[in-house]
């Protein structure tokens, strides 16, 4: 198969562009043709790839106005090389919206849903208004096969197109998470005798760190060695207001921006438990890349695999943060061994992968 794959903005390595990478390795690995096709790429992202990628480097404006230009822009480049391929994989919005009389089929692997739709405001303000109403109906007529990684998110998206997706969960890098080194974080970030309580993730309302600052701010006084690592790129208003207040409270909670993996891995080694207290978008990978060490998890009951950690046992589900910290301190805790085999045997990238190209496959035909 030729396929070419789409994402409007690859200048961060985060969790749907992981998924990216993995997919695009198991396809050349299986011998097929495969392509990137963005607006805008980092060096780091080209090196993880290793195969062409098309990319416009082209500066867009934010709001409504520039996420129209994103999708003009991606629709005129895929309509300029669509012939050279058998299928178009797409992902994150607005890449959906770029398919405009494009006659090759497509396969939509939905990460998350559009953030806007997400958003409570949105329905008052008119651009959003009118580009939710033409959203759901382009992707109705244009997409031929949409994926999503759980049955929650499957829900979700039946919910808002009013179409049957495909589950096809991630994988998760067993091997190389499993070999995280917890004393080389301990050296690197001085926390030996610190109760570690780590968030991983992009610093946005949806990833809810606030909430993870809140926690620690209440349970200083009664574990006095905790500290709060918060880990993941900002770069936007939200950085700035969790700054503020970790400034003004004197909390004990290092902000480290975007880290390597080889950095994260040490990390979850490290930690005594893992918060993720997200909102219902994003953040699939981090938990259970986490439990590959045995570090325990707490996450959100609106975590879109939140089912799938209460079902399987594999950690906390809950909001009350502080109750979940205060008995995994007082209590201690064993290695989660139930955990890392789970990932171990059932989120593998082969299995992602070979699910990804039956797909593909089907759609062709």
């Amino acid at each position: 198969m030729r396929i070419l794959i789409i994402h409007p903005f690859l200048t961060y390595y985060g969790g749907a562009e992981l998924v990216m990478v993995r997919l695009a390795r198991y396809l050349r690995e299986r011998g097929h043709h495969v392509r990137i096709l963005t607006l805008s790429v980092s060096d780091e992202m080209r090196k993880e790839f290793n195969v062409p990628i098309f990319s416009s480097e082209k500066n867009f404006d934010s709001g409504f106005l520039g996420i129209i230009r994103q999708i003009n822009t991606l629709n005129t480049n895929i309509e300029r090389i669509e012939d050279s391929f058998d299928i178009i994989n797409i992902h994150n919005f607005p890449a959906e919206l770029a398919l405009r009389e494009i006659k090759t089929p497509s396969v939509w692997y939905c990460n998350e849903p559009p953030t806007f739709w997400l958003n409570p405001d949105a329905k008052f303000q008119i651009p959003h208004k009118i580009l939710l109403w033409y959203e759901k109906r382009f992707v109705r007529q244009y997409i031929k096969k949409a994926c999503v990684a759980d049955r929650y998110n499957a829900e979700r998206f039946m919910r808002r197109y009013e179409i049957k997706p495909e589950i096809v969960p991630y994988g998760i890098d067993y091997e190389f998470f499993s070999k995280g080194d917890a004393k080389k974080a301990n050296e690197l970030y001085k926390l030996w005798d610190k109760f570690v309580v780590l968030q991983v993730g992009m610093l946005t309302p949806y990833k809810n760190q606030m909430r993870s600052v809140q926690a620690i701010e209440r349970l200083m006084d009664k574990i006095p060695e905790i500290r709060l690592i918060l880990a993941g790129k900002g770069n936007n208003s939200y950085d700035k207001q969790l700054e503020e207040y970790i400034r003004k409270k004197k909390l004990p909670v290092i902000l480290l921006g975007n880290i390597k993996r080889e950095i994260l891995r040490d990390l979850y080694a490290a930690s005594d438990i893992l918060i993720h207290p997200v909102k219902p978008q994003g953040g699939w990978l981090a938990p259970f890349e986490c439990l590959c060490t045995g570090t325990p998890v707490i996450v959100s009951p609106e975590f879109s695999a939140s089912e799938i950690i209460k079902k399987e046992g594999l950690g906390f589900v809950t909001d009350n943060y502080e109750d979940a910290i205060i008995s995994l301190y007082k209590n201690g805790y064993e290695k989660n061994k139930e955990g890392k085999m789970f990932v171990k045997k059932n989120l593998t990238w082969e299995r992602f992968g070979e699910r990804m190209e039956e797909i593909f496959k089907e759609v062709i035909k």
